[in-house]
């Protein structure tokens, strides 16, 4: 997309179609198109209630963010017992998983500490 393109929904879409009709003397269309334009404020109303009852549900997390919650748990417990600060890879070896899942399950615990030293950045818990 470039800088002056502005995303739209398809709400706004058929919202900016009604509003250029409105402004569109009725007398010049043809029978065919009222049927049309119903459809399409029938086609709004509808997205727009789809979309109200999905920003209105609850999330529930999926499977893997459960899995990455409760290893996090572990994970802390883990280094609450370690005497030093521990790279992510030597983390991840010890729970089995790769270091970019271990990554991003240390970066759901709020009690981790992150320091670099030469490069390698070491994680403890506070």
């Amino acid at each position: 997309m470039t800088e002056n393109t502005k995303k739209i929904t398809y709400v706004d879409a058929l919202n900016t179609v009604l509003t250029a009709l409105d402004n569109v003397s009725l007398v010049d269309l043809p029978d065919k198109v009222f049927p049309a334009i119903d459809r399409v404020k029938e086609l709004r109303d509808s997205i727009a209630k789809r979309n109200s009852k999905k920003a209105d549900a609850p999330k529930k997390p999926t499977k893997t963010q459960q899995e990455n919650a409760a290893l996090a748990v572990k994970v802390k417990d883990f280094l609450y017992e370690q005497d030093e600060a521990m790279p992510c890879k030597a983390i991840a070896e010890q729970f089995g998983v790769t270091p970019q899942k271990m990554s991003a399950i240390l970066k759901l615990i709020p009690s981790i500490s992150r320091e670099v030293v030469k490069g390698v950045t070491l994680f403890s818990v506070q």
